[in-house]
């Protein structure tokens, strides 16, 4: 299995942003944390990868997995996949 998932674009990788996110905590004394979410606009199943890679990534600054987008058009039910894998005691 690819370390990101398919639909992540751009110059640099969910890796590189944290790394450089912790390090730049470090540097100036700050907390760091990064939410990542599923699209509630998108297939389902994308949320399940996303919050693997959410999981993959908790120890390195991901603190959170959330779903945004249309309440009122997108229910939450279809992306429970994603959210059981992301949930863990304490």
């Amino acid at each position: 299995m690819p370390d990101e998932p398919s639909w992540i674009t751009g110059r640099c990788s969910t890796r590189t942003w944290l790394g450089k996110g912790r390090r730049t905590a470090a540097l100036l004394g700050i907390g760091f944390g990064v939410v990542v979410f599923a699209r509630r606009n998108a297939d389902p199943s994308e949320a399940v990868e996303t919050a693997r890679l959410a999981a993959r990534r908790a120890d390195k600054g991901v603190v959170a997995f959330g779903l945004a987008g249309d309440e009122a058009r997108y229910s939450p039910e279809p992306f429970a996949g994603g959210f059981a894998i992301t949930v863990t005691p304490g």
